[in-house]
């Protein structure tokens, strides 16, 4: 996955706050994610733990202090 953080990252919903612009890029590592659905519903989602993917790769690339979230 790769962004730019031009604008406000609301992480409210995950306690974590509000991450103010930072106008710095990202780029994280592919995660391989397995997704079942059973009548027209999701009924899994599992995503395998890799090194350098996910939120806190992102986070940490923005230069965001993630001992104060």
């Amino acid at each position: 996955m790769t962004g730019s953080n031009r604008g406000a990252f609301d992480l409210t919903g995950l306690r974590m706050g509000v991450v103010s612009a930072t106008n710095k890029n990202f780029s994280t590592a592919l995660e391989k994610t397995k997704i079942t659905v059973k009548n027209e519903k999701v009924s899994s989602w599992i995503v395998e733990p890799t090194e350098g993917a996910g939120l806190m790769a992102i986070l940490g690339q923005l230069g965001v202090n993630l001992s104060t979230m």
